[in-house]
């Protein structure tokens, strides 16, 4: 009976859209983490973390029934849902897929490990209207809900339905993605959340591609940490060895990506060096690191100016400042 109430509540929590936000807690600056984002899916905002440049991991009940939805001034267009998602099984992990690649210099990698219980974790969710923090507490979930894992509140903040689809935090990585309300009688706050460990083949299968930022800038030598989210162990060494893994201003030098072979959820380095100038790092032909972006320049729109008149012979026009002062002089000799 007790599972049943916690399930039922659980759903209450889910169906109440963006009506709350993480209470308490705190602000960040979001300049820091730029791969999370808020998003809409149908007529419902969610919070929601960017995965492999094109796509947005969060909560799968943010994106049933939905036909369209954008973030910032792209289209989403495609929504994908586990097909496990079972509110009360702990499965609620969905992935949109935006129209172009993100741009984002921060990521944060994904894990597939089982997490214990009494773990301080971090939750970052955009229901207030701005990106803000707040710190749980982990609680293994019983036998009935062995996929989910529990956010007991420890005074330092908690998350409410306008954060459904936030990363929650452990060592950096991602371990699960916030769901709603959990319903526990000993801790009104308590929410519940769906494990990356229970939605691993999901996640493969619906990427199978590099993690890694799209957008950096710097030059000189740096060493870039990536992750792989391919369904089988994989490596940069092809494309390295073919001489297709950059373009411009940018060298791959080394790094375990081109030496060693990476397991699903690894991460590995990659070596670089960048000159002045705009150089990509082509992890695939559509999935792309730029470095050094060059800057956009506008369009002429095509308007005449006061020079172009002047050399266009006799032939030029006069402006409306100048058949004003014209004015007085025709009126005189009238």
């Amino acid at each position: 009976m007790k599972t049943i109430t916690k399930i039922t509540l659980a759903i209450i929590g889910l169906t109440s859209a963006s009506a709350h936000a993480i209470v308490g807690g705190t602000s960040v600056d979001e300049s820091l983490y730029q791969q999370y984002v808020t998003y809409t899916a149908g007529n419902q905002r969610c919070s929601g973390t960017i995965v492999g440049g094109k796509y947005i991991l969060s909560a799968a009940h943010c994106m049933t029934n939905a036909k369209t939805g954008n973030i910032k001034d792209q289209r989403l267009i495609k929504f994908t849902t586990n097909p496990d998602d079972l509110l009360s099984r702990g499965f609620d992990i969905a992935i949109a897929t935006i129209e172009e690649q993100y741009k984002t210099p921060t990521i944060t990698f994904l894990s597939d490990l089982h997490v214990l219980d009494n773990e301080k974790v971090g939750v970052f969710g955009w229901g207030a209207g701005v990106l803000k923090h707040a710190v749980m507490k982990t609680k293994l979930v019983d036998q009935y809900i062995p996929q989910a894992l529990l956010l007991n509140d420890i005074n330092e903040g908690y998350t409410n339905a306008g954060d459904s689809g936030s990363p929650v935090v452990l060592s950096n990585k991602i371990i699960s993605i916030h769901s709603g309300k959990d319903g526990d009688e000993n801790d009104e706050n308590a929410t519940i959340s769906a494990r990356i460990e229970s939605s691993r083949d999901f996640i493969l299968s619906t990427i199978n591609d590099w993690h890694s930022p799209t957008e950096l800038k710097f030059t000189g030598a740096q060493t870039i940490e990536i992750q792989s989210l391919h369904v089988n162990d994989t490596n940069l060494a092809e494309r390295w060895n073919a001489n297709t893994l950059t373009t411009g201003k940018v060298t791959v030098t080394g790094g375990t990506c081109v030496t060693d072979t990476i397991a699903p959820f690894g991460t590995c380095t990659l070596d670089v060096t960048a000159d002045a100038g705009e150089g990509k790092i082509k992890l695939t032909d559509n999935n792309i690191v730029t470095i050094n972006r060059a800057a956009v320049v506008e369009p002429d729109t095509g308007g005449s100016t006061d020079k172009d008149n002047n050399n266009n012979g006799g032939g030029g026009s006069f402006g409306w400042l100048t058949l004003l002062a014209l004015l007085p002089l025709a009126w005189r000799r009238k």
